[in-house]
């Protein structure tokens, strides 16, 4: 999936192909052009069901797609010992297994059913189901999704089916699609798995799951007391909740998540090389520095998000037709936990000079003493990313999909938008540089390439 964070922010910044209204790139030296009201709470109608389903409904007027997602609040933090990689396991049978009046089918057959609008996705602490559809099927897609929480039936052969699909992911995340490698390297030194595991599975343990523990789980914790139900594209919010409550309210509400396992210490200030063993055609070698970031209830972060949009900017403003143009992320909603820029490695280049290119962006983003206009542009663009800002009705529109996830997000976070808002607004030249020596210190820096070996004539 493309990460939330530039997704969203490419869509704040670009024309509708309709013509809808453009919301302007706002300038480093003048404030964001049109005031960016504070969010309304009425705008979202959120409930509670009896079984412990949470559910927040986005009304939007006058459009012709609804978005919905399904978040349960387990993903890999939460995997027993010995069985990394079970809640991305489970991911792949919830969207390919029986349930309902739908038959088992084939991963494929779900993308195809929502024309590619649609993600399913593990993180550390959640997993995600989210779909965009023609407005009219809302009630048939709430049925589906109320016949999957409440009687999933996954089959050895599905499990046969979808091992192998997971397996191969995995070996795309450690090498076999570079750039998503080299995040994933520097993933596991900044905040590395518990119990010996990995990042979405380590393929021995994932090799060795049967489908009765699977179920067993499925059983037990993909429940209404451990999900939240995002729903957006109906104006008849009251209508709506009928329906929800009448598919949903009956499943048991399942047993409370699993407290989730403590990760391993972080191993900083080192570099990691892997010279790949196969890669994806057409890949190309690729580098990337990291770090760890604040966590959102810190005093440090409002400052951090304020380094974030300099980065943010400073990556705009690089060629992106360029493979080795520096390309900072930081997934606010997807995963927090690190801030990382990306680099393709230029030929004759080893990685200590990509790793130095990659710092020299960074640092030049950062020098610049802080104004405080930066800090009110950084409050308005990020209110929208964190939900303290009205995002308009057409904007939504355009990818329902982002407005359901991030909605659910939040909701799991327990963020309160609007104080982070006014935070980010109010931070100092001295704060911010304090903020930003101690967290992107070179000590705390991880490097990570990944090496695609050229082949030799003859």
């Amino acid at each position: 999936m493309t990460s939330l964070t530039f997704a969203l922010t490419a869509l704040l910044w670009t024309q509708d192909a309709q013509g809808a209204p453009q919301i302007e790139e706002p300038q480093l030296d003048s404030p964001t052009t049109q005031p960016v009201r504070m969010k309304r709470p009425e705008l979202e109608r959120r409930i509670e069901l009896s079984n412990g389903l949470t559910v927040i409904i986005r009304p939007v007027i006058g459009v012709k797609t609804a978005g919905m997602a399904v978040l349960y609040k387990l993903g890999d933090d939460h995997d027993p010992p010995g069985k990394s990689g079970m809640a991305h396991v489970i991911e792949h049978l919830y969207i390919t297994a029986a349930a309902g009046n739908t038959p088992e089918r084939k991963a494929d057959d779900f993308f195809k059913a929502y024309d590619g609008q649609a993600n399913a996705q593990t993180g550390l602490d959640y997993t995600v189901f989210g779909t965009v559809f023609p407005v009219e099927r809302i009630e048939a897609e709430l049925r589906d999704a109320a016949a999957r929480m409440a009687d999933l039936k996954p089959t050895e052969t599905g499990l046969g089916v979808e091992r192998p699909r997971v397996l191969n992911e995995l070996d795309n995340m450690y090498g076999g699609i570079p750039k998503l490698g080299v995040l994933n390297l520097a993933h596991e030194k900044i905040r590395p798995s518990a119990n010996n595991g990995r990042r979405s599975g380590a393929a021995d343990h994932v090799r060795g799951m049967t489908i009765d523990e699977l179920r067993e789980r499925i059983a037990k914790y993909y429940k209404p007391n451990n999900a939240i139900l995002t729903v957006t594209g109906s104006a008849d919010v009251s209508k709506l909740e009928q329906v929800i409550r009448r598919e949903f309210e009956a499943i048991p509400r399942g047993e409370p998540a699993p407290p989730p396992s403590t990760p391993g210490p972080p191993t900083l200030g080192v570099q990691v090389d892997l010279m790949a063993k196969f890669v994806v055609p057409g890949s190309t070698s690729h580098a990337a520095i990291g770090f760890p970031a604040p966590d959102h209830s810190s005093a440090d972060f409002p400052a951090f998000c304020v380094g974030v949009w300099r980065l943010w900017k400073a990556t705009m403003r690089q060629n992106q037709s360029d493979p080795t143009a520096c390309i900072a992320a930081f997934l606010a909603i997807d995963d927090p936990t690190m801030l990382t820029v990306t680099t393709g490695i230029r030929q004759n280049e080893v990685p200590p000079e990509a790793y130095a290119r990659a710092r020299k962006f960074l640092d030049e983003a950062m020098t610049p003493k802080l104004r405080a206009i930066e800090t009110i542009n950084a409050a308005n663009e990020m209110g929208f990313l964190f939900g303290a800002a009205d995002i308009p009705d057409n904007l939504i529109a355009q990818n329902p999909y982002l407005m359901v996830f991030a909605m659910a997000r939040r909701e799991q976070r327990g963020l309160d938008p609007n104080a982070l808002r006014r935070a980010i607004r109010d931070v100092k030249a001295a704060d911010f540089e304090r903020v930003i020596g101690e967290t992107f210190s070179p000590q705390r820096q991880v490097s990570a390439a990944v090496l695609v070996m050229l082949k030799t004539p003859g």
